[in-house]
């Protein structure tokens, strides 16, 4: 299997969440609020700085690195100008228009390469994160550009997929599974050869 797999494993890591996420400010604590988190997934990108603008307050999420994640943050309810630069540029990268809702959970992934043409593509998708004490919820992003759509299965190669024929920026729901301890593999969608990295 081709190495592009390896990079894009560095960020499946990050997006197999479950509904005890180590990510900070946890379940959206304020119905009267949007609960808002970024993920860099710009690998050819240094550190990045996302300004969020409304009528009523700006934001910024300040030096945010390739693979990691920001963390939950409050933000008021409402329409946002959002724009990405590199930390210490003042050139924006991605100028985008997001509405969030009160009561919501949200995350932004930045998503490139940067190198095509300078700018980044940004897009969010809705967390639900309502809890189950008695299983896991697990979500699948596909934020690799160079890789063709793949299957995650578990334990087996050769099992049926969790999530199937995933292509880029393609986000899966999330699927519920009971707790334990799993084996994940990535393989080429409909293929049964694992890319040689076990994720867990």
């Amino acid at each position: 299997m081709k190495s592009y797999f390896f990079r894009f494993l560095a960020i499946l890591a990050l997006l197999f969440m479950s509904h005890c996420s180590d990510d900070t400010g946890g379940i959206n604590p304020d119905a009267a609020k949007a609960n808002i988190r970024v993920i860099h997934a710009v690998h050819d990108s240094g550190t990045l700085n996302i300004e969020f603008e409304s009528e009523v307050r700006t934001a910024t999420i300040s030096n945010l690195t390739y693979s990691m994640s920001s963390g939950y943050q409050l933000l008021d309810p409402g329409t946002y100008q959002v724009t990405t630069r590199s930390a210490g540029d003042t050139t924006a990268i991605s100028y985008d228009e997001f509405t969030f809702d009160s009561g919501e959970d949200y995350t932004l992934f930045l998503n490139g390469p940067l190198s095509d043409d300078n700018h980044v593509d940004v897009f969010t998708i809705v967390d639900e994160r309502d809890s189950d004490p008695t299983y896991v919820k697990l979500r699948f992003i596909h934020l690799s550009p160079d890789a063709p759509a793949v299957d995650v299965k578990i334990n087996n190669a050769s099992s049926q997929p969790l999530f199937a024929n995933v292509g880029i920026r393609d986000g899966r729901a999330y699927e519920p599974l009971p707790g334990g301890t799993y084996g994940f593999i990535l393989t080429a969608a409909g293929q049964n050869e694992r890319s040689g990295v076990q994720l867990f």
